[in-house]
């Protein structure tokens, strides 16, 4: 990884595109903005340059040039991935593969592959790099996404019936996420799946409070119905192995890939 600031940057953004071309006014704008110096493009040649040393010392004797890597192309620079694969890319395989096994009812082929794709986060993305905005929709877009396969393993696990073993972890991305009203329906359901009635209708009533203090609106009726299906004990709520209990009646995430 190069030390200097930009041209960490630099091979972020191609790194996030991998396989794609960048183009150089992307590059420019994510390094510079609006403010790109007249010597912005021999500038990038320089930072192009300390990426392709970088890799020559890092590839082993007789293999691929660094130009056939990080290749100029016209309009920018393409990083071919080759036969090597990216984290992003085997998370992206993981999380189909999870998401197809969900739709076809294979609730433990989906629950592994929803933890091997999250085992492919080594902590929050892209965070020794500075971001320029188009670095930063990618972090939103990573994060959220990472949040999303949190869900999916959650919900496939409470399908497998491991409500008690998913009851801490809950409880951490409740407070994380104090206002995402998809894992505070789980929380309740998996509480209420613990004998904890009481608790799934505090966890309810503490969203409201948080929700009509800070935005000023009420919770959603998906979750006011939860609510009212944990106030009169509906038999449905137990039922974990019914995928219908959850994805028509209780919604808990939003269906589908």
């Amino acid at each position: 990884m190069p030390s200097a600031v930009k041209s960490r940057k630099v091979l972020a953004i191609l790194l996030v595109n991998a396989d794609r071309l960048v183009s150089l006014s992307a590059i420019k704008q994510e390094l510079w903005d609006q403010d790109a110096p007249r010597s912005a493009s021999t500038t990038l040649q320089t930072y192009i340059l300390q990426l392709r040393k970088l890799l020559r010392a890092a590839l082993p004797c007789g293999t691929e040039s660094p130009k056939d890597i990080l290749a100029t192309r016209p309009g920018g620079y393409v990083f071919y991935t080759g036969s090597s694969e990216l984290d992003l890319h085997r998370y992206e395989k993981l999380m189909a593969a999870g998401h197809s096994s969900m739709d076809q009812g294979q609730w433990r082929p989906a629950a592994d592959n929803f933890r091997q794709a999250l085992a492919q986060w080594r902590g929050p993305s892209l965070v020794d790099v500075e971001h320029g905005r188009q670095l930063e929709s990618h972090v939103i877009k990573l994060n959220e996404s990472r949040l999303y396969a949190m869900e999916r393993l959650i919900d496939a696990e409470m399908l497998l019936g491991r409500h008690h073993a998913i009851l801490a972890q809950l409880a951490a991305l409740v407070t994380e996420h104090r206002l995402n009203e998809d894992l505070r329906a789980q929380f309740m359901v998996a509480l209420y799946r613990c004998g904890r009635r009481a608790q799934a209708l505090e966890t309810f009533r503490d969203l409201r409070d948080e929700l009509v203090a800070e935005v000023g609106v009420e919770p959603s009726t998906r979750l006011s119905r939860l609510h009212q299906a944990v106030l009169t004990a509906d038999p449905r709520l137990d039922d974990w192995q019914d995928s219908a209990a959850l994805t028509e009646h209780w919604p808990l995430t939003p269906t589908g890939s």
